[in-house]
């Protein structure tokens, strides 16, 4: 259906009074006016509830906070915006450290076959269990699923650094969503503050202010070749088709790219020498190409890429292939595999 919908915690007359907030959501068919209200939860969520539609199962998933002061993420599920679900938890902090690091909240959506989320990292100290000294900051984690519900992360740094002071957001920011412009970048969009949550600095001017991060598409993590000397070689590889393309970016640089044997050794046709260049340039997908070219030659031998590159960002290589361990291996994401094909 090419509907709007938006969820959010209504009815809050009584601040945390347990039955007089319930989470709901509205539909709008031009995303200005909303209208039919219907209850998703009888119960309070106070933190970002968001929500998103599976094209693959058909339903739509919705984001919350169970109970007030929760740290755990929880789920609602619903085929028909009526009848729902849950609520399903699929998210907690481990206390493996001492760092207090708890979670608040999970915005998600669907982009492009994948759904991400961003999740609000609260950083307190859990050695104070009075509420008014639980304050802390919030960072942002980039997370992302095959179907909306269980996510994974990235062991790296926050997605995005908090500005410096005395920039708004110095003390904290929380990205809510993820959405596609029309040019094909990747979004990320939220706010940022000078203060803490929950702190009470009256010397800051309590002010937030919109915060906007955009991304290639396919741009989330590359490697990056900064002397001339910069090389990439993969592992062994059974080509089954003869396509292999790079999502790159050489804007400043210079990519050039060869097929070696499994010990490093040249093909003859495929040589660094042989490559037609990538130089000042960028592509999500273009094709590696080489002058004098045959195909047979690679067949049924092990084969690695190996790329040169200078001032260069390589997010990733496209082919049609299967590793080669002992023997050539027909994975799963092969549709007909030709078994005994190889010697």
């Amino acid at each position: 259906e090419d509907i709007y919908v938006m969820v959010g915690d209504s009815n809050c007359v009584n601040f945390h009074t347990e039955y007089n907030s319930y989470l709901s959501c509205m539909i709008s068919r031009d995303g200005v006016n909303f209208y039919d209200e219907r209850e998703i939860y009888h119960g309070y969520s106070d933190a970002l509830n968001s929500i998103c539609y599976n094209p693959y199962s058909k339903e739509y998933i919705v984001t919350m906070r169970a109970v007030w002061g929760d740290r755990r993420i929880w789920i609602m599920r619903s085929k028909d915006l009526k009848e729902w679900q849950g609520p399903e938890m699929i998210m907690y902090p481990i206390g493996n450290d001492n760092s207090g690091m708890q979670y608040y909240s999970l915005g998600i959506s669907h982009c492009n076959g994948i759904f991400y989320g961003v999740l609000w990292n609260y950083m307190t100290d859990l050695n104070k269990p009075d509420f008014t000294d639980m304050a802390g900051y919030m960072d942002n984690d980039l997370l992302y699923s095959l179907d909306g519900v269980h996510y994974n992360r990235t062991p790296l740094a926050p997605v995005c650094d908090r500005p410096l002071p005395p920039e708004f957001g110095s003390k904290q920011m929380w990205l809510q969503n993820v959405a596609e412009s029309n040019d094909g970048r990747t979004i990320l969009f939220g706010s940022g503050s000078r203060i803490m949550h929950g702190g009470n600095d009256k010397d800051i001017k309590k002010c937030t202010i919109s915060v906007l991060y955009g991304i290639r598409r396919d741009g989330f993590c590359a490697i990056e070749g900064i002397t001339p000397t910069s090389e990439i070689y993969t592992k062994n590889l059974a080509l089954y088709g003869d396509e292999i393309s790079l999502n790159f970016n050489a804007c400043s640089g210079k990519i050039t790219y060869a097929l070696v044997g499994e010990r490093g050794e040249a093909i003859e046709g495929f040589t660094f020498d042989d490559c037609t260049p990538f130089e000042n340039e960028e592509s999500v997908d273009k094709k590696l190409e080489w002058k004098n070219a045959d195909w047979s030659k690679i067949k049924n031998r092990r084969v690695r890429i190996a790329l040169r590159f200078s001032g260069c960002l390589i997010y990733s290589i496209s082919l049609d292939c299967g590793l080669w361990t002992m023997w050539p291996q027909e994975g799963i994401n092969l549709p007909f595999p030709k078994r005994g094909a190889y010697k």
